[in-house]
């Protein structure tokens, strides 16, 4: 009986011999070239008799890697992780075929470390302090949470935070890491980009530094007020933070500005004055406004500080949500006073 097929193209057997065996293509390739599933390529080649290639190369596992009394010793007593397992075998590609190890394990009837139990399993102590209000001002700011599965409570997330100046990266890590905190910095190359105008930008600095944190069970709860399902994983401000002074110094660290007013305006706009203002504003732009304004009422009821979420556009362009958070100019000196100097030299110049 012939091979029947929605794809008429996939009917003709002389053709799939062809481009499979005379032109040596794969499923993949054959599946583009004439833009059906690849999946219906190998089930028609099959249908209709045609010998499958065998592999270019099969992987063959060492004698250690069917020796269950080996594999438990070196997984669940020398605590290496699969790839490890991999690379100490000399595997050909030793994380994509680190699966294989996995399946080894499973036939042994050894049990498999969860990825929860893979994170923390013989891990050296980093030292890492849960310093939750320096946390959530930097993720007011640029910090951020990592995570490998950010639906399962199994998978605990890292805080991670990168920033052009290494003094201030070096200053948060510090904090939070005290003993082994220079292990956990990076220089990199700054690929990120700024939009002005409706143009893109490369940043002006070349290389950033970039601080991150092992995996850490106590940062799950954090992630979860952070990052709800109920908001596809995106970030918000939770209505549980708690404002103090370190969250609102590393959120200004982050996120703030300011600058001088050279002149301003009457109510009528028309005449123009000259004054010394200080304007600090605060970047918000991955807000929204009703998150902003719970905000600004939990800051203003706990230190009498006027400062409202306004909405920014230059010349008919605003990025992201286009909201950022400005404090009265009359009250920059007592913002000032509740964060304190400048903690670090290359952003003293914020402090006015």
């Amino acid at each position: 009986m012939p091979f029947d097929s929605k794809y008429e193209i996939l009917r003709d057997k002389d053709w799939l011999k062809q481009k499979y065996i005379a032109e040596n293509l794969r499923f993949v390739d054959i599946a583009r070239s004439v833009n059906v599933p690849k999946s219906c390529v190998r089930r028609a080649i099959i249908a209709h008799g045609i010998k499958l290639k065998e592999r270019k190369f099969k992987i063959v596992l060492p004698p250690e890697a069917n020796d269950r009394d080996w594999l438990y010793k070196k997984y669940w007593e020398e605590g290496l992780s699969l790839n490890e397992i991999s690379v100490f075998l000399k595997i050909p590609e030793p994380i994509k075929n680190s699966c294989r190890i996995r399946t080894a394990l499973i036939k042994a009837g050894i049990k498999v470390r969860s990825k929860g139990e893979g994170h923390l399993y013989m891990r050296p102590d980093e030292g890492f302090v849960l310093k939750k209000d320096i946390i959530e001002g930097c993720l007011l700011g640029d910090g951020f949470f990592k995570v490998q599965n950010r639906e399962s409570d199994d998978s605990f997330p890292g805080f991670m935070k990168k920033n052009t100046f290494k003094d201030h990266v070096e200053f948060v890590a510090k904090l939070l890491i005290p003993n082994r905190w220079r292990e956990r910095i990076r220089k990199i190359e700054n690929k990120e980009t700024m939009t002005i105008q409706g143009r893109t930008y490369p940043r002006r600095h070349k290389f950033m530094y970039y601080f991150q944190t092992l995996c850490h069970t106590e940062l799950l709860p954090l992630y979860r007020q952070w990052y709800p399902k109920s908001n596809n994983y995106k970030k918000v401000i939770p209505e549980s933070i708690d404002i103090t002074p370190a969250t609102l110094l590393h959120w200004f660290l982050d996120d703030g500005s300011s600058f001088h007013r050279k002149y301003y305006y009457d109510d009528k706009g028309r005449h123009k004055y000259k004054t010394k203002q200080v304007i600090i504003t605060f970047a918000c732009q991955s807000f929204t406004e009703e998150n902003l304004w719970s905000l600004c009422e939990k800051i203003k009821n706990k230190f009498n500080l006027k400062i409202r979420p306004s909405f920014h556009q230059r010349n008919g362009f605003a990025a992201g949500t286009g909201m950022e958070v400005v404090i009265d100019p009359s009250q920059c000196g007592l913002f000032y006073e509740i964060i304190g100097p400048p903690p670090i030299k290359s952003l003293a110049y914020k402090w006015k």
